[in-house]
């Protein structure tokens, strides 16, 4: 990941972890200036109103708080965290639905 990173230019480099943060708060560890070759970084981590292991617990920052606080306090200027309910809830319209589920079903084909 370190190699990855560092070979970039940085500014076409988005980071967007599904998981816990293990590997990239050991990256950010081994090599600070790591931070500055991500151009941004956005997470889904943490619940307003719930979590998905305990009532207020999120699986990827339960699984390794330690990681979680590395890079959360790495000094990255663009770091956006989304919390776990807004992926709960998708407003979607009636006018954009039947795009929506053409692209789903063509998705699934494909994939």
């Amino acid at each position: 990941m370190i190699e990855t990173y560092m070979s970039s230019a940085g500014d076409d480099v988005v980071l967007m972890p599904t998981g816990p943060l293990t590997n990239i708060a050991m990256a950010m560890v081994l090599e600070p200036k790591i931070v500055q070759r991500i151009s941004e970084v956005i997470l889904m981590r943490g619940g307003h109103e719930i979590g998905n292991v305990t009532p207020a617990a999120e699986f990827n920052i339960l699984a390794d708080p330690e990681a979680a606080r590395v890079v959360l306090s790495s000094g990255h200027p663009r770091l956006t965290m989304v919390p776990l309910d807004a992926t709960h809830r998708v407003l979607i319209t009636c006018r954009v639905m039947p795009k929506t589920l053409t692209r789903i079903a063509i998705g699934l084909i494909l994939f």
